[in-house]
């Protein structure tokens, strides 16, 4: 299977997952008012540069980076587009101390009536500068994209060192375990380069179905079976 043949099926695989998360049911944020602002900007700017595309806004896809300062320090704090409109908003209001009595276990207990405040004493230690994410396990999509890889990817590329394997073997007849993997790393290089883990995963399922077999003097030796 060539390269740009897999480069391409992994491409298409991944348009298909973008493809999935965007529709998937649209969440209503409102923008700050900073942020809104800016939007015309950013369209003129898009379509100058990209003539005949229409822009969309996903606000659920989207994070950025807010400066917070107190009485103990600055901070620059990863967030969500959700976060950052809920922390622009509190400045705007009166600070407001509420107290629960008994405690508040769950994020059930709070209702529409709940105030909340930012505590800006929440760290006495003194620090001029930090960066904090506050996105956590909320992850990005297309973070998670960049993270994982696609499982269709994956069994391309089991298939395609199985079969460089057989095509090393099929040639040499006889081979060690370091050589071989010398030699299906170059075969491989141009689509990708196979773990050492994947490696040996192949060559065990390869032995199991009969294709070759170890050399029963050196465990480290595999002869092909015709």
């Amino acid at each position: 299977m060539p390269a740009d043949y897999v480069n391409k099926l992994a491409r298409m695989f991944q348009d298909i997952k973008v493809s999935e998360d965007l529709n998937h049911e649209k969440v209503f944020v409102s923008l700050p008012t900073e942020l809104e602002d800016l939007i015309p900007e950013v369209e003129d700017f898009y379509k100058k540069n990209h003539s005949g595309r229409k822009l969309h806004w996903h606000h659920l896809m989207s994070n950025g980076i807010i400066t917070f300062k107190n009485e103990v320090g600055q901070y620059d704090l990863e967030v969500t587009t959700f976060q950052l409109a809920s922390l622009v908003a509190f400045p705007k209001l009166k600070r407001q101390v509420v107290s629960y009595d008994p405690p508040v276990t769950s994020p059930k207990d709070f209702d529409e009536g709940t105030l909340f405040y930012v505590n800006q004493e929440k760290n006495s230690k003194v620090q001029k500068r930090g960066k904090i994410n506050l996105i956590g396990r909320l992850q990005l999509t297309t973070e998670r994209m960049r993270e994982e890889e696609n499982e269709g990817i994956v069994q391309l590329r089991i298939l395609r060192t199985q079969e460089a394997i057989i095509q090393i073997m099929k040639m040499r007849k006889r081979i060690n375990n370091a050589q071989l993997q010398t030699e299906l790393v170059e075969i491989l290089k141009n689509m990708f380069l196979p773990q050492k883990k994947m490696i040996k995963e192949q060559i065990e399922w390869l032995i199991d179905h009969k294709y070759i077999k170890r050399d029963e003097t050196d465990l480290n030796t595999f002869i092909y079976m015709a």
